[in-house]
């Protein structure tokens, strides 16, 4: 995906499987993009999910106690925080903002 401003990267497992997964936030699109690791060097972009305004910081944590990481992500110009809800199988979807 080609981004149009500054991005924010994030590596962590999104997933059960344990691999290595790649999370980018586009600032000015306010998009957040899913990269998932095959385990060998090679990733692909499997989701977009938007974002807040002028989203600035990027943080896995288990929201709402599933066992699934879930990301965070705070938002500058729009002073909120949204919530991306993990599947446990490497995808994210938007919970609430």
């Amino acid at each position: 995906m080609k981004t149009s401003g500054a991005s924010i990267r994030c590596l962590s497992p999104c997933s059960r499987i344990n691999r290595t997964d790649f999370i980018s936030v586009d600032k000015l699109s306010n998009f957040l993009t899913l990269t998932k690791g095959f385990g060998d060097g090679t990733f692909r972009a499997v989701g977009i999910v938007v974002a807040g305004t002028d989203p600035t910081g990027l943080a896995f944590i288990d929201v709402n106690h599933d066992g699934f990481k879930d990301l965070v992500v705070s938002n500058s110009i729009s002073q909120d925080v949204t919530v991306n809800l993990g599947d446990g199988l490497g995808g994210i979807m938007r919970a609430a903002s």
